[in-house]
């Protein structure tokens, strides 16, 4: 930084200002800027002006106001410091993102099956019959783990919760739990913590998968992430503070003897670190705690579940 000032000072400059230094010419690079972008954000958010000839005088003592706000702490600039961020994030456009995962996804083609196959060959194919209900059963889950591991994948990861018993039955799963077992700690199931401004008597507990697919031994991770006064999502999971005293699995940790990787377990990780952990992905040392995004809708290659269940589609 200290040569970008001496070449600042030195060739757009020249000799003007000798005596000034590295040090002070970055403080008022600094100074200025700062104030400069502060008054170009001010002028993108000027309340409803036709033109600027709609300027007043007052205008100025509210902007002064904002700088002096800014700078004394009374005002924050984090949703102006967000804003630039997507809007820097856009003008970089997409990046090369990892050649090793892919998404699967619940999408329109896969829950609208039957406006995409025979009416015959929807009867006659009971995955394809499955998946013509919401919610699907968690057989067709279990038949995608199956596919997915025969293909090679070295994890399949679940951001869907599987907080409440199958609405098809006990069966449906211990069917789910029976392919959990197979593939053990390389499968990862989400849970989630509910939202702590919601009052109820359970506020603080974390939503688990059901019990027969916990005892299957699967992984488990909270698939909570920090949101923005936007609703936005900036920062990793790292950032993300689970309500305190919040019970992680009373009957696991009570029973180290069940067969659950929440026994014993006094903090429950991230579905990122435990997703790492089913592929046997050692987690890489986190630099800063900001997401970096690969791009926009698309980035990361996606398949659908019927081009998975149902191959001819």
């Amino acid at each position: 930084m200290s040569n970008l000032i001496v070449f600042l000072r030195d060739r757009l400059f020249r000799n003007r200002w000798n005596g000034l230094t590295p040090r002070l010419c970055k403080q008022l690079l600094t100074v200025s800027g700062t104030t400069g972008v502060i008054l170009l954000l001010w002028l993108a958010v000027l309340p409803s002006r036709e033109d600027l000839n709609a300027f007043q005088p007052r205008e100025i003592g509210r902007t002064l106001q904002f700088i002096r706000g800014s700078v004394n702490g009374t005002v924050s600039l984090e949703p102006y410091e967000l804003g630039l961020m997507s809007l820097f994030t856009r003008l970089r456009g997409r990046t090369l993102p990892p050649d090793n995962i892919v998404l699967l996804a619940i999408d329109d083609e896969s829950l609208n099956i039957a406006d995409n196959v025979f009416p015959e060959e929807l009867e006659e194919t009971p995955i394809l019959k499955a998946m013509n209900t919401w919610p699907w059963p968690r057989r067709v889950h279990a038949r995608a783990v199956e596919l997915l591991m025969d293909a090679g994948a070295k994890a399949v990861i679940f951001d869907v919760v599987f907080s409440t018993p199958s609405s098809y039955g006990p069966r449906d799963d211990l069917s789910f739990a029976d392919i959990l077992a197979t593939y053990g700690d390389r499968i990862a199931l989400a849970a989630i913590y509910p939202d702590p401004t919601v009052r109820g008597g359970s506020i603080h507990r974390v939503r688990l998968p059901v019990p027969s697919l916990l005892e299957a031994g699967a992984r488990v991770g909270y698939v909570n992430l920090p949101l923005e006064d936007n609703g936005a999502v900036y920062q990793l999971y790292s950032k993300f503070d689970p309500p305190a005293h919040s019970p992680v699995f009373g009957i696991s940790r009570d029973d180290p003897s069940a067969n659950s990787p929440l026994a014993g377990l006094e903090e429950l990780p991230s579905l990122a670190e435990a997703g790492l952990a089913a592929s046997g992905t050692e987690l890489p040392e986190q630099v800063g705690d900001w997401v970096y995004f690969y791009g926009g809708s698309g980035s990361l290659p996606t398949v659908s579940y019927s081009q998975l269940l149902v191959p001819a589609l």
